[in-house]
Order: structure tokens, then C-alpha cells, then sequence
């Protein structure tokens, strides 16, 4: 050993123990290594296996008692003591380097009630990759239960319908309702709902009517109740293809999510179609002149 050098592994001891942050990685007296997380102190975490030594260099233990195997924590050694540590190594007051990518750890040693304290060289942990909670959340919409919307129509579809009389167009009730789902992300929880917002009826005839989900017609209710969405045809179907018009409903939805880590955001509308044929007929009156 170096004249003065005892001096430097006192001063060594005595700013690990004073100096250094709490431990981060425990590993078991049976040799295993609990999954314990750690920070760099800016926000960087990471989770590390660590595997445990048996006895090292300058450990004490009570005479006459059998080890149960020393309780080790590591921490990261700071800048200012890899200096030190370089040259308890380089005089075998510690374990040299070892042949692989490393740095210097903080390690003490708990075992029957004794510490001891050292730096050991060490595989760094490998950082962790922030999760993409958008990305999770854009992924976990794809399981949002969202409907197609069901068509209602009075007089029904099957019906021949006729110009100029108005037909009610609305949506099943119980599909317009918001709905959602939720995924695990890390230690996060990510949330998504979808909310609907709107109906546009394409009328097969180049007209479109945007309504709410509408209201169910029964024979008591108005055409012009607040919530109704109708429209009425001015020409028959008979030159369409077919001799029908293809009526096709498209409901929006507004997609968002949130997380219980506090992020959230939006992903945009989301749209379901359902479709119906309608036949329009021309009802043609005939007047009489009585004779005279």
C-alpha cells in the first residue's frame, strides 16, 4: 500500500457514508437480487439484477457465529470519488475493474449486524425507455367498443316511401352512449373513452341532413318535437340504379385519453357506417269532373 494512502480509504469511507444518496438495488442473502428501481436524480429511472458476492475484502464478522450472507446495496458513485476509487483498486484495496462496460458503485454490506462499506465495479443498469402513452392509448382504441350506429326509420325501410312525405330518421339509444377502455403502461394506467357527437345522413340523392341521434316515432310524437331528425324526398327513385336510394348514416365520435400519470390528449374522430335502401314512389291523385 501507498504511504498516505491509508489516510485516502479513511477519507473514502467517511464521504461514502456521509455523501452518497440511499441505496437503490438490494440483493437477497440466497444470492438472488430483488428488481429494484433507481434514479439518477433527473427523472431517469431504471430497473437492475444484481448479482451478489459472497465475502469481500475488509469484511468483519463476529467469531463463533455462522454468516447467514451479507445484505448488499449499491448506489452510483459520484464524479468526485471515481478518482479515489481508481486508486483503492489499483493497490487491491478493492476489486480491480472488471473486462466490461461499468462504472464504480457504492457498496455496503450488512451481515450479522456488521457493515461493511466499498466500491465495487459494476454493470450499469440499462436505463429505462419512457412508455409512448399516446401510442399505447392510440392502440388501445382499437378495442373501444364503439357501435355502428342502428338505423330507425318511420315508415321502416322495408316500406315503399313517397315524395313529399316526410320519413324520421334516428339512431338506437342504447349506441349512443359514451364508451372506453383502459390499458396498463409501465406503472401507468392509460384511459380511453369515446363520446359521440353527431349523425350526417347521406340520402343517397346527393342531400344530407347532420343530426343528434334523433327520437324514436311513435304515433303520438311530432314530426317537430325538439331532437327529431327527418327529411323528406321531392323525387321518386325510379332513375336511381336500381330504382332505389342508397341512405347511409355515419356517426362521429370524439376519441380522448387520459392516464393516472396525469398525461392525456386527443385522438381525434372516429366514425361508424351503417347503411339502408329506401324505395320512393310517386303517388299519383286522380281527379274526377261528376257529369252533369
Amino acid at each position: 500500500m501507498r504511504p498516505g494512502f491509508t489516510l485516502n480509504l479513511v477519507a473514502l469511507g467517511a464521504v461514502l457514508l456521509t455523501a452518497l444518496p440511499t441505496s437503490a438495488v438490494a440483493a437477497k442473502a440466497d444470492g438472488s437480487a430483488d428488481m429494484i428501481g433507481w434514479t439518477d436524480g433527473q427523472g431517469v429511472g431504471a430497473r437492475v439484477s444484481v448479482e451478489s458476492k459472497s465475502a469481500t475484502r475488509g469484511a468483519s464478522r463476529r467469531s463463533g457465529k455462522t454468516p447467514s450472507g451479507p445484505q448488499c446495496t449499491y448506489s452510483p458513485l459520484p464524479q468526485n470519488l471515481l478518482e479515489l476509487a481508481e486508486s483503492a483498486a489499483a493497490v487491491g484495496y478493492v476489486d480491480p475493474k472488471g473486462n466490461f462496460e461499468g462504472a464504480w458503485y457504492r457498496k455496503e454490506c450488512i451481515e450479522d449486524g456488521l457493515s461493511t462499506l466499498t466500491v465495487d465495479w459494476r454493470k450499469a443498469p440499462t436505463p429505462r425507455q419512457p412508455v409512448d402513452l399516446a401510442g399505447v392509448a392510440l392502440r388501445a382504441l382499437n378495442y373501444v367498443p364503439i357501435p355502428e350506429p342502428a338505423i330507425g326509420m318511420n315508415p321502416a325501410a322495408e316500406r315503399v316511401q313517397l315524395v313529399n312525405v316526410p320519413i324520421v330518421l334516428w339512431i338506437d339509444p342504447g349506441g349512443w352512449t359514451p364508451v372506453g377502455t383502459s390499458a396498463s403502461a409501465g406503472a401507468s394506467t392509460v384511459s380511453v373513452q369515446a363520446v359521440p357527437l353527431r349523425i350526417t345522413w347521406d340520402m343517397g340523392n346527393g342531400d344530407s341532413v347532420v343530426c343528434g341521434p334523433g327520437l324514436p316515432y311513435s304515433g303520438q310524437s311530432s314530426i317537430d318535437a325538439p331532437g327529431t331528425c327527418s327529411y323528406t324526398y321531392r323525387q321518386p327513385s325510379g332513375s336511381q340504379p336500381g330504382g332505389v336510394f342508397t341512405v347511409t348514416a355515419t356517426a362521429e365520435w370524439r376519441a380522448s385519453w387520459t392516464s393516472t400519470s396525469g398525461a392525456g390528449g386527443d385522438l381525434g374522430t372516429v366514425r361508424r357506417v351503417a347503411s339502408r335502401i329506401l324505395r320512393v314512389s310517386e303517388l299519383q291523385a286522380i281527379n274526377t269532373v261528376p257529369a252533369d
